[in-house]
């Protein structure tokens, strides 16, 4: 494990940023390899041989340690700063990893009451991943790690009230075009922009 903590601390010095960043940054990189061979017994000797598995198994770690999500936030951004230092954009960019609550695009959303029931199965099954059908580019499924299991069923559970009031949709809308138009303009209203829009 120490040839990948030398590894990590250099590429978190070639990321560059302040004093403070580069710091942070060599920190994030000795906690993240102790928690792999200690916590995990990982033995990963190069950031190469990474998977997207250690690092999802490392958040599941420190959000039941308790971390808040902003500082998982940051650790994480940090975490994807070495990867594509390293060479590993594709793995720093894969869904996998730059996941939120359920991670979910704008259409993705828009669509999902058709999955919500089949979501909460999943849930209560303590499934640690949830299957998007519906909405997804190309209309091909893909998988969307759960990393708050109580946000998850909360959003769940409110999505669920809200579609039983309105026909099994969340957005009372005709068809998906106008849907998806409410969706930018109330994500827009309150404040949420570029990536955060969705």
């Amino acid at each position: 494990m120490g040839v990948l903590v030398q590894e990590m601390t250099r590429l978190a010095k070639l990321a560059g940023g302040s004093h403070k960043t580069v710091h942070d940054r060599i920190a994030l990189a000795q906690r993240f390899c102790e928690r792999l061979a200690m916590a995990q017994n990982v033995q990963v000797r190069r950031v190469e041989h990474l998977k997207a598995r250690h690092i999802e198994s490392y958040v599941r770690e420190r959000l039941a340690q308790g971390i808040t999500k902003r500082s998982l936030q940051n650790e994480m951004a940090a975490i994807r700063c070495m990867l594509k230092q390293a060479g590993r954009g594709k793995l720093a960019d894969s869904e996998r990893i730059s996941n939120c609550s359920l991670g979910l695009r704008s259409q993705e959303a828009v669509q999902s009451a058709q999955s919500l029931k089949t979501w909460r199965k999943a849930l209560e099954r303590e499934e640690p991943r949830l299957t998007v059908v519906f909405g997804t580019k190309g209309g091909r499924p893909r998988e969307t790690v759960i990393l708050d299991v109580v946000a998850v069923r909360k959003a769940l559970d409110k999505a669920l009230s809200v579609a039983e009031n309105r026909h099994d949709r969340l957005l009372d809308k005709p068809d998906l075009r106008s849907a998806m138009k409410y969706w930018h303009s109330q994500a827009s209203r309150i404040g949420l922009r570029g990536v955060y829009s969705g």
